[in-house]
């Protein structure tokens, strides 16, 4: 196995399991939306693509000397439907930014990265427990793989192959 097959995952469904229409994925798809998950799949249309899944997540909002700051993380894979081949092209992508400003518009600087990748989303506080001591609670916590293969899953049943891609458009 060459190092770029690797990186694009392409996984495929059970033999002999016949194709559905792409109507019926991205229906699948849509109805992975519950109120118990911490991330959302849309329509892609902004982003050029025909589905998005998204994890967004404000880590720190603090007074700063120009106004409020936030610092925001973004998390999305980018899905083209190809009904053709009966394959879903996915395309990870994550940004990390700043909002500054108290209103709108607000300035933004970003850094971002494309491709498969895997991240791990972990917040903590600082509380008193019962007994007067100040312990570290865990107040959320988002696995990229957590989502990655609940889509893949609703794909897979469907008949369809999932194509991971590393760079390009999907």
């Amino acid at each position: 196995m060459s190092l770029f097959s690797r990186r694009n995952v392409t996984l495929t469904p059970q033999p002999g399991l016949a194709p559905r229409p792409a109507a019926e994925v991205r229906a699948a798809l849509l109805a992975l939306n519950r109120p118990d998950v911490r991330y959302a799949v849309r329509d892609g249309a902004p982003e050029g693509v025909d589905l998005v899944a998204e994890f967004q997540l404000v880590k720190l909002a603090r007074k700063g000397v120009f106004g409020r700051v936030q610092d925001c993380e973004e998390y999305q894979i980018r899905m083209r439907l190809a009904a053709e081949t009966g394959e879903v092209r996915a395309l990870d992508h994550h940004s990390e930014f700043t909002l500054t400003g108290e209103d709108p518009p607000r300035r933004r600087t970003q850094t971002s990265s494309r491709g498969q990748i895997h991240k791990k989303f972990v917040g903590y506080e600082f509380a008193h427990a019962p007994d007067g001591t100040r312990e570290r609670r865990e107040t959320y916590r988002f696995d990229t793989d957590d989502l990655k293969h609940a889509l893949q899953q609703a794909v897979l049943t469907r008949g369809w192959t999932w194509q991971g891609l590393t760079g390009g458009k999907p």
